[in-house]
């Protein structure tokens, strides 16, 4: 007995949404794109290696990392208007 894969079921019916997203939300200038995925990384990074893989963190290199998130999330919103 052959069975469809979710993909074959869910894919025809999500095609749409990608296309959507993206004509509704016009994408950041390159810069300010840069900036925010440079963010998320170092920032994932710090957190990736404090949680994950027991680095030690001080107290000031959380209040950093939560900075860097804050300007990033700021970032994002003023580029999005």
């Amino acid at each position: 007995m052959a069975s469809a894969s979710p993909a074959a079921i869910t894919g025809p019916s999500l095609k749409p949404w990608p296309e959507q997203a993206l004509s509704t939300h016009p994408a950041p200038p390159m810069g300010t794109g840069y900036a925010v995925w440079t963010g998320i990384g170092a920032a994932g990074s710090a957190i990736l290696g404090t949680a994950v893989l027991g680095d030690f963190a001080a107290p000031m290199q959380i209040c950093c990392i939560l900075l860097i998130l804050g300007r990033v999330i700021g970032l994002r919103l003023v580029s999005a208007g």
